[in-house]
This record gives C-alpha cells, sequence and structure tokens, in this order.
C-alpha cells in the first residue's frame, strides 16, 4: 500500500481486504431476510420500555456504600417497632392454661392469721388478700387461674367458727370479690368445675347434707338433693359431667358415690364397709384422665387406708402402706399421687407412689394432717406444717414447699399469727394457681 495515500484510499483498500481473505461470510442476502422478518414483528408497547419509567441517568447512579453499624440500627429498631406493636395488641389479653394436666406455676393461696395470703411460686412476693375481723378459710383457685374462691364466717356464727359461712369469689389477686351464698349452715370446701363456671358444695340447711351447684355469674343456684342420709364433699370429673361425693345410705354406712351433674344417674363407686370414708378436702379425687378415684377410708377399729378404684365395678383396692394412710391426691399429669402416711407423733411423713400405689419415695419431714397439694407443673408439693421447726413445737402453722422429684431443701413460707384463728386452718395446705406454659 503507498503510505502517501489519502484517507478514502485506505478505507477502500482495507474494505477489499476483508472481503478477499475473511474465512467466514454470511449467508447471501442476510441483510434482506433480516429487514422482512422484523417488519412483522410488533413493537414493545410503550409502557415496556425502560426508559418510559426509568431515567437512563438513574440507572448509571451508584449506590453509595452504608457502613454496616446502620444495617444493625435498622435491625434493632424494626425489632423494637415489632415488640412494641405486640405489646399493644396484646392489651386485654390473657392466654389461659387447659383446665387439666400439667402447666405453668403461679401463686401460692393459703391462709394465715384468718386471712388470704399469696406468695411467689418461690415463697416470696407474700400479699395478704383479704382483711378484717371475718375468718376466711377454704381457698381454691379456679382450674383456669383467673378466679379465687373462699369461705368466710358466717353471720350467724357466733357460738362455733364456720358453723354458717359464706360462699366467696373474687379474681385471682383478691380484687372484685362478691359473694355468691351468704350465711349457709355447714358448707363443704367449693369444688370448682372444669370450666370455671360453677361451684359446687355440700350445704345443711336442714337435718341431712345437700349438694348444691353454684353459677359463678350469680343466676341461679341447681339443688342436687339429698341422697340416702345425706351426701357431702363434692369434687368435679375432668369432664366437668359428673361430682363424686361422700353418700351415707344410712347412718354409719358411708360409701363414695357419683352422679351426673344435674342429680341423675346416681351409682355407689367404693365397695368395702368403712367407719369414715373421704378426705380431707374432698370426697375422692379424680385421676386427670376421669378413670379412677382416689379416696381415704378406716375400717371399724378406725384404721385408715388410701384406695384407688375405677369406674368398672370392681371392689376398690388399696394402695401399698402398712402404716395407712389418708389425704391423697393425683399429680397434674396423673402419674403420681401424695398422700400422709402417720409418723411417730409429731406429724405424718409425705409419701409419693406411682399408679399402681407403689411407694416411691417418702419426703423429708412431718407435717400436719392438710391434705397437701402438687404444684401446677408436678415438681413441688405444699403442705400445712403446725409445728414448724426441728423440735415440732407447737407454734404459728407455716407453708413448705417440698421438691417431690429432686432433693432440693424444703421452702418454707412463713405464717401470721393471730389470737383466736385456729379454728380458720383449712382442709388443704394451699391452693395453687394455673398459669399456661
Amino acid at each position: 500500500m503507498n503510505p502517501n495515500a489519502r484517507p478514502d484510499e485506505f478505507d477502500s483498500f482495507m474494505a477489499d481486504w476483508f472481503e478477499q481473505d475473511s474465512q467466514v461470510r454470511p449467508p447471501e442476502q442476510l441483510l434482506e431476510a433480516t429487514l422482512q422478518r422484523t417488519a412483522r414483528t410488533r413493537p414493545l408497547p410503550t409502557w415496556r420500555l425502560p426508559e418510559r419509567w426509568l431515567h437512563l441517568d438513574a440507572i448509571a447512579i451508584r449506590r453509595p456504600a452504608v457502613p454496616r453499624g446502620a444495617y444493625v440500627l435498622l435491625i434493632l429498631a424494626l425489632l423494637v417497632v415489632a415488640f412494641a406493636a405486640a405489646l399493644v395488641l396484646g392489651v386485654g389479653t390473657h392466654r389461659l392454661p387447659s383446665p387439666l394436666g400439667l402447666a405453668a406455676n403461679g401463686r401460692i393461696a393459703y391462709i394465715a392469721g384468718g386471712q388470704v395470703y399469696t406468695a411467689s411460686s418461690t415463697g416470696t412476693d407474700v400479699r395478704q388478700l383479704t382483711t378484717g375481723k371475718v375468718l376466711k378459710t377454704a381457698m381454691a383457685f379456679s382450674n383456669d387461674g383467673t378466679k379465687l374462691a373462699y369461705l368466710s364466717n358466717g353471720a350467724s356464727s357466733k357460738i362455733q367458727a364456720f358453723l354458717y359461712n359464706d360462699l366467696n369469689v373474687a379474681d385471682a389477686d383478691g380484687s372484685n370479690a362478691r359473694v355468691l351464698l351468704s350465711d349457709v349452715r355447714g358448707m363443704s370446701n367449693p369444688a370448682w368445675s372444669p370450666d370455671g363456671k360453677f361451684i359446687a358444695v355440700s350445704i345443711t340447711p336442714g337435718a341431712l347434707d345437700e349438694m348444691v351447684v353454684v353459677p359463678v355469674d350469680g343466676s341461679a343456684v341447681t339443688n342436687l338433693g339429698s341422697f340416702g342420709a345425706g351426701a357431702w364433699a363434692p369434687s368435679w370429673s375432668p369432664d366437668g359431667q359428673r361430682l363424686a361425693m361422700i353418700v351415707n345410705e344410712s347412718v354409719g354406712s358411708p360409701h363414695v358415690w357419683i352422679v351426673n351433674r344435674d342429680g341423675s344417674n346416681k351409682q355407689q363407686i367404693s365397695r368395702g364397709s368403712y367407719k369414715d370414708i373421704g378426705e380431707a378436702g374432698a370426697a375422692a379425687i379424680w385421676s386427670p384422665d376421669g378413670t379412677l378415684l382416689l379416696f381415704g377410708g378406716g375400717d371399724q377399729a378406725a384404721f385408715s387406708q388410701q384406695y384407688i378404684v375405677g369406674l368398672d365395678g370392681a371392689p376398690e383396692r388399696a394402695v401399698e402402706s402398712k402404716e395407712g394412710g389418708g389425704n391423697g391426691v393425683w399429680s397434674p399429669d396423673g402419674s403420681r399421687i401424695a398422700y400422709l402416711r402417720p409418723g411417730d407423733g409429731n406429724g405424718p411423713h409425705v409419701v409419693i407412689a406411682d399408679r399402681t400405689g407403689k411407694e416411691l419415695r417418702v419426703l423429708p419431714g412431718q407435717y400436719a394432717w392438710n391434705m397437701p397439694v402438687w404444684s401446677p407443673d408436678g415438681t413441688r408439693i405444699a403442705i400445712t406444717d403446725d409445728r414448724p421447726g426441728p423440735q415440732n413445737a407447737d407454734g404459728t402453722p407455716v407453708t413448705v414447699l417440698l421438691d417431690a422429684v429432686g432433693d432440693g431443701a424444703p421452702v418454707i413460707i412463713p405464717g401470721v399469727h393471730v389470737g383466736g384463728t385456729d379454728s380458720a386452718a383449712s382442709s388443704f395446705s394451699a391452693t395453687w394457681q394455673r398459669l399456661a406454659p
């Protein structure tokens, strides 16, 4: 090529050279075919062209660098907002536990100095719920943990404390207390229905004990009537459809019976012959699955023993204990029972047995003949000690929390000494509030 050639001559030379030496050539008529095909293709709508909604200058903008700490702060801010929203939405709501089975431990209610007190599940944060000169006893939390029932000395109880009683119900913290039954003679411990809508008690308006079901909303009371020579100390079945009670068909012949909540379908459950029958707090205690009843009975020699009986008509079987026992209660999951076995004169021991009645362990200490109470989670037992201290000397009763599964030291909730209140001791050692897990 001539180095002095003009630019247009150079362009012509390069085109000729590529044409001659190129190894790959496009097919003939490629350009014409391409133009014909694109002429038949429909163009994109205007709204689908990026230039219509995103300025090209924006595409070229580089994202500024953000410090890592800014991301952490942003996440924390979002968590705070979410937590605040959860609090706002949760106002006025309260998760309730299932009425049966294991639950979380709430507060413990007990009687001290004739008044109702509560403490935390660890025995701390003691609060007095009731005041005044009127004595209180027989407190019981509803199964959902929202209400507390208790008896108070009725207006007619002038000669003997608690000969007449008021049945009271309040919120779990003692507020909004109201009277459901007023100045009723011979009232038993209140028994809550599993749904928390009713309380069953036995009363003695005349010569015989009668059974009544009291709606908590204040509506009409249902009287199930008398049974033979009287019926007392009811307890609800887990499904809330039946009641267990002690029925005296004739004087001196008590048995465990069950009856529908409307008073129909009466059935005798126990078969043995007993001089005395029933527990300190109720006639018999239902297993959580509703298939068995646990009760105490004494023969003609006044020997007390624990028995387990089904609903199939078979006779009851004794719990394994040569020394006898009383005041038995099922654990929340129904796998164990706790009962009191006679000691050496300083009070009974707390014994834990399995579902068949075989003894598993004896808890340390000796206590009062008050019914023990399981914690909702099944790990502790509350029991009254009317002779507190290592010397087992008479003194102000205290509530003791025992480790039911390990070797933890007992926790003592102090009592309150008020002269003349000994008669206000409850048959139950305490009542333990159930909370949602």
